[in-house]
């Protein structure tokens, strides 16, 4: 795994080299190994290491062909490279290295843009052609690995692994886009194409750009709906078909010549990565996780150590205290590229951290439920149907304002119940598109005009017209078009953004078998009963690895990397909350105190839960205070 940074001159001239060392150098953390860099007419591209293929210098990028024509400097890893090498050698082909970048290069430079398509794995890559001074950048099919661009008015084009790559351009406007940070109040993440800056943008996931003469043409090259699997004859079938996949999809990912584990969390999605793990693996299986000790209601631990026990891998587990946590905010939010806002990534920062002292590779269970139903979101949605039959007098005279008046703190089971219930019925009248985009929406409309009053009028969002759009794209099964709207959207640019982050700020390369194409094609060819019965999610699933798990597993409700931030809000949060926003407000942050203060309020009394809302507000201003002090302007101001 690696980071990539470049800048590529319309007028031909030669970038400066201290630049694109600078911008490369802000990659250090993805690539400690080793750096390199390519100077020449037109572009500047430079590159960090983490070896993990063919740990020799002949692995170094950028990466140029036999002929100096072609140059590479890509992040990922793509795990049929060995396959894809052998047809090309048959071609005619030579290699220098037994890397897979070399790999992916021959490959481009036999099939095109075409090449993409017989890459299995997750990258983002940027290749040069210095005979016709083009280049293109491109990203993997789900968006696991990332990639930014800036475009200047001049016909310039500088692009990273990350905006701090761009940033350290010193070449680019940092001024606020208010749009997008309507999005993030929206959602907690802000989805591609846009940053959080006005001026750089995010490359979508599956799609190729090329660039030349200073014009960027964006190109979807690949979209889930067009590579459907064909569906199992029946139930059995499928089980077998996603057995067969998946144990393909993690022996695939075996390989590397550094030291390799996998997170095991205590969930299904983790403990069927392990357990394929130890059926196919050689030597003892290396797993990781964490404990809470002090919060039982968030501690999965148990169940991960049922699963080692069972697969007899070597196990570590690292109890985590509150304290820990909480030290861990600042380090990990001055991380950020941009105001992110889900809390899970404290932990996942933390897991990495930790996994990062004893391997380099670590193999998860993420995607899972985006596939295969895993959240309670659809399960409310499969519900829909059946509330919206109730006779309208009786759900909004009696059902809806009895629900309402419920409190629903995350101190207890209960209210946990009250809040989740509250949810639903606030979207199960609404139709198909509108009601997901109301279980992914934290700030709703008028809670969002009156914290960011100034901000709502200027800056216009139209989340659910995009919900909409992938509902409409998708057959009339509305379980898989909450998901297929789920892959296409948080999935790539909150869960894998997430990862990416976290990991390689350790820099530990996480490997994900269930993003693997032929699984997702399959999952999503499989009609929703065989994914989720009644209360029972991810049940094709389930059934498929069941003797391979505990029987504890087997029934288990997802639990997720949750913290107990409703408890912090009321207490060790609740100054540091304070002393940040309004630090951010007086720094021109388009908040209104009073507006937040009110929900502080309700907070703090137990009647509702704002952790979710108050965190995204705190990510926000904590980034706007301390990790980006070159913010040239705030919207609004």
């Amino acid at each position: 795994m690696c980071g990539i940074a470049g800048w590529l001159t319309k007028d031909g001239s030669v970038p400066d080299r201290a630049t694109i060392e600078a911008m490369t150098a802000s990659l250090t953390h993805r690539g400690p190994d080793d750096g390199g860099l390519l100077l020449d007419q037109g572009v500047g591209i430079g590159h960090r290491r983490l070896s993990i293929i063919d740990l020799s210098p002949d692995g170094r990028q950028p990466m140029s062909d036999t002929t100096g024509r072609w140059w590479i400097a890509y992040n990922g890893e793509v795990y049929n490279y060995v396959a894809l090498r052998n047809e090309l050698i048959q071609k005619g082909h030579r290699f220098n290295s037994e890397t897979d970048t070399e790999v992916v290069l021959a490959a481009f430079i036999e099939w095109g843009q075409s090449a993409f398509h017989r890459l299995n794995g997750m990258f983002a890559l940027a290749i040069w052609d210095k005979q016709a001074s083009q280049a293109w950048l491109a990203r993997d099919r789900f968006g696991i690995k990332p990639l930014v661009y800036s475009e200047r008015a001049n016909g310039d084009l500088i692009f990273g692994s990350e905006i701090k790559a761009v940033e350290s351009s010193n070449a680019t406007d940092l001024t606020v886009n208010e749009a997008a940070l309507n999005t993030y109040l929206t959602l907690g993440y802000i989805p591609a194409p846009n940053t959080i800056y006005s001026s750089v943008k995010k490359l979508p996931h599956g799609t190729v750009a090329h660039w030349r003469q200073g014009s960027l043409t964006l190109n979807r090259w690949y979209d889930l709906r067009d590579h459907l699997a064909d569906v199992p004859d029946d139930y059995q079938q499928a089980q077998e078909a996603l057995r067969e996949r998946l144990s393909a999809a993690v022996h695939q990912r075996l390989v590397a010549d550094v030291p390799l584990g996998a997170f095991l969390s205590g969930g299904i999605d983790s403990s069927v990565v392990v357990a394929l793990m130890a059926t196919q693996s050689t030597e003892r299986v290396k797993t990781f996780s964490i404990s809470f000790p002090e919060e039982p209601r968030f501690d999965e631990s148990r169940y991960a150590r049922e699963v080692a026990r069972l697969w007899d891998t070597d196990h570590t587990e690292f109890p985590v205290s509150s304290g820990d946590v909480l030290e861990s905010i600042d380090s990990v939010l001055s991380h950020t590229d941009e105001p992110f806002g889900d809390s899970s990534a404290l932990p996942t920062a933390l897991v990495s951290q930790l996994t990062r002292q004893q391997v380099t590779v670590a193999i998860s269970g993420d995607a899972a439920d985006e596939l295969f139903a895993g959240y309670r979101k659809y399960v409310g949605e499969s519900y829909a149907s059946s509330y919206s039959r109730l006779p309208s007098w009786l759900r909004r005279s009696v059902v809806e304002p009895l629900a309402r008046s419920l409190p629903a703190p995350r101190t207890n089971a209960f209210g946990e119940r009250v809040r989740l219930l509250q949810r639903f019925i606030e979207s199960a009248a609404k139709p198909p598109a509108d009601r997901h985009a109301g279980w992914m929406t934290l700030f709703d409309d008028q809670t969002r005009s009156s914290v960011a009053p100034d901000l709502a009028s200027t800056g216009e969002i139209r989340w659910e017209e995009t919900i909409s759009a992938l509902h409409s794209s998708w057959p009339d099964d509305s379980i898989n078009q909450v998901l297929y709207g789920d892959l296409e959207t948080c999935l790539p640019y909150d869960m894998f953004t997430k990862v990416d982050w976290m990991s390689m700020r350790s820099s530990l390369e996480v490997r994900v078998p269930f993003a693997d194409p032929s699984v997702a094609e399959l999952a999503f060819a499989l009609p929703a009963e065989w994914k989720l019965s009644g209360r029972k999610r991810k049940r094709v699933l389930v059934d498929a690895f069941k003797d391979l798990l505990p029987p504890a597993l087997h029934n288990r409700p997802k639990q997720g990397f949750e913290l107990p931030l409703a408890y912090w809000f009321r207490g060790v949060l609740a100054p540091i909350f304070e002393e940040i926003v309004t630090s951010s407000i007086a720094s021109g942050a388009p908040f209104d105190a009073d507006a937040i203060s009110g929900l502080v309020d309700e907070h703090r009394s137990g009647h509702r839960d704002h952790s979710a809302r108050l965190w995204v507000l705190y990510a926000y201003c904590h980034w706007t205070t301390k990790s980006r002090s070159r913010v040239s302007r705030h919207p609004c101001r």
